[in-house]
Order: structure tokens, then C-alpha cells, then sequence
């Protein structure tokens, strides 16, 4: 369970119906296919420094324990489970059969067109991103 819901389900404002692991990213950078050079320049620096960030987090477990816990008024036990189901990825690369699973989602909830095709290589930015096959 996402930390940010933890406390929620504890105080029973919110029922856990039941854990289910996404197997996309939790957040993205989403640019359209227009974007001109200078601000797509601008976004790879802030994933570069996104990037940073993670690798001083998983360098310093305990900072990043506390730091969450605190976050999100969890205990350090809970926060230590929840992130051992965490993956950290910060980079171009799109695993091409996980963004067809959440074009797939997308379309189950209404919000793409079913009859639209949407090929998952129409979806990301040649030159700047790469697919990975998983």
C-alpha cells in the first residue's frame, strides 16, 4: 500500500479492498510530441536530477526511512515494509509492455478511445526516450 493511504486504512477512514502492484511507474513526465528543444533539454536535467536524488536515497536507507515516515506519519516499520516492494527507476528508458498496459488500463477506465489505435511507439518522444523489452 502506497504510504501516502497507510494512515487512512489504519484510522479506518478508508478500507483496503486489496493490493494491487501497478507494473508502471507511479509518476512520469509526459511531454507532447511537439515540445520544441530547449524545454525538452530542460526536462532531461530535471530527470538527471531526479535521478541524483534517488541514488543519495537508496545510499542513505535510514534518512530515507525517516524521511517517508515522517512524510507520511507512518511507523518505520511500515515505511521499511512498503519499500521493500519499491522499484526505483529514473531514466528514459519505457518498457514497451508495461506503457501498452497502462494505455490498456486507460482504455478499460473510459479514457482512451477503445477503437483508437495507439501504438506504444506512438507514445514516447524519438531521440529521447528508448523502450526496453521486459
Amino acid at each position: 500500500m502506497m504510504p501516502i493511504a497507510r494512515h487512512l486504512v489504519d484510522k479506518g477512514e478508508w478500507k483496503l479492498v486489496r493490493k494491487v502492484p501497478a507494473p508502471w511507474p507511479a509518476f512520469v513526465f509526459v511531454v507532447s510530441h511537439d515540445i520544441s528543444a530547449d524545454r525538452l533539454a530542460a526536462i532531461k536535467e530535471v530527470v538527471i536530477s531526479v535521478h541524483r536524488e534517488i541514488e543519495r536515497m537508496l545510499k542513505d536507507r535510514d534518512m530515507t526511512l525517516n524521511f517517508i515516515s515522517e512524510l507520511y506519519n507512518m511507523s518505520l516499520d511500515d515505511t521499511a515494509n512498503w519499500m521493500k516492494d519499491v522499484k526505483w527507476q529514473c531514466n528514459t528508458e519505457v518498457d514497451r509492455a508495461a506503457l501498452a498496459l497502462a494505455r490498456d488500463a486507460l482504455r478499460d477506465c473510459g479514457i482512451v478511445d477503445k477503437k483508437a489505435e495507439v501504438r506504444p511507439d506512438e507514445l514516447i518522444v524519438t531521440g529521447s526516450c528508448a523502450f526496453v523489452e521486459s
